[in-house]
């Protein structure tokens, strides 16, 4: 558990003035809140940590990622393409190529 901060401190002083059910309540979810803050605390350390080790180490080959077998050959992207929806842009995130996206999945 995290330790209390001064905001949860004074949740806490003043959830002893509550009633008796109340306070049992106010008391359980304080401690719930900093456990599950310790949690996530733990998280982001181990996101930043593996995100470091990935950028000492580089990209993963491409070859491991996309194999040859599952590349769309043109003739296939040309039957594929009408399907799709039209590649959207200018604003907010770029979009990604769905041959590329197509390619993943298969």
């Amino acid at each position: 558990m995290i330790p209390p901060t001064v905001p949860e401190m004074r949740r806490l002083v003043l959830a002893m003035a509550e009633p008796k059910g109340r306070r049992g309540f106010l008391l359980g979810w304080s401690a719930w809140r900093r456990a599950h803050q310790a949690v996530a605390a733990r998280c982001r350390v181990a996101k930043r940590f593996a995100r470091c080790a990935l950028a000492r180490e580089g990209p993963p080959e491409v070859a491991a990622l996309a194999p040859e077998e599952a590349r769309l050959t043109d003739e296939q992207w040309a039957l594929v393409r009408p399907l799709l929806p039209p590649q959207k842009g200018g604003v907010g995130r770029p979009p990604n190529d769905h041959r590329a996206v197509l390619g993943g999945i298969l």
